[in-house]
């Protein structure tokens, strides 16, 4: 992807504009894949975004040997009268991508997904923390213990050994089958969900797409 970079273009001699062609901005690896304004307004981050937490959370579905535990996710027909947290355990504005909840043993696990440039992503992950650390606390207090895990897909299909062991948590809590291919399948949707984002650069328009979609099994 790299050697047609504006930007790279310019430094070179072969362009004399560097600009993104969206919004103007410099446009570099990091601004078409993650930091591009018009590109976030579009929903071209988000899609990427969600076609990882579909796949995800079709894997718990699938894979899940505790039939206690139920999944809920800010994605179509995933959610609880709109929100992620049924209301009925703890009324709250925040979405988090998923949350499994078992009812029997009061337990519950919050899980946030990010797909930064590779270069940010301890910054995203300590970001999140901090954004669901009260709603953490709320939950625990009113008596569903609960584990937030927070993990990160790189935006060209990194999934550091850190984030290896987060997603093995999120499936262990439902007693899924976690195995290498799930997170091989992760990056790959990474990868191409970026590759699209990348090859529709130049697009004024960003037409709704379904979500990317892998075998599970």
């Amino acid at each position: 992807m790299i050697q047609y970079i504006l930007s790279n273009l310019k430094t070179w001699g072969k362009r004399s504009n560097a600009r993104c062609p969206l919004c103007k901005n410099k446009e570099t690896l990091h601004h078409i894949l993650n930091n591009c304004s018009e590109s976030l307004k579009q929903g071209r981050y988000t899609w990427r975004h969600d076609s990882i937490l579909n796949h995800i959370v079709q894997c718990l579905i699938s894979l899940s040997k505790n039939d206690d535990v139920k999944v809920f996710a800010d994605i179509k027909g995933m959610t609880s009268s709109g929100c992620t947290i049924p209301p009925n355990i703890l009324p709250t504005s925040q979405r988090p991508d998923i949350f499994l909840y078992n009812e029997s043993a009061k337990k519950a696990l919050i899980a946030e997904l990010t797909v930064p440039f590779e270069q940010n992503i301890k910054t995203s992950h300590d970001r999140n923390l901090d954004k669901y650390a009260g709603l953490l606390s709320d939950l625990n207090i009113g008596g569903v213990k609960t584990d937030l895990v927070c993990f990160e897909v790189g935006s060209r299909g990194l999934v550091s050994k850190y984030n290896v062991s987060r997603v093995r948590s999120i499936f262990k809590f439902c007693k899924a089958t976690f195995n290498k291919k799930v997170t091989n399948d992760i990056s790959k949707l990474a990868l191409l969900g970026s590759y699209s984002i990348w090859n529709c650069r130049k697009e004024p328009l960003w037409d709704e797409l379904k979500h990317l979609k892998l075998n599970i099994v």
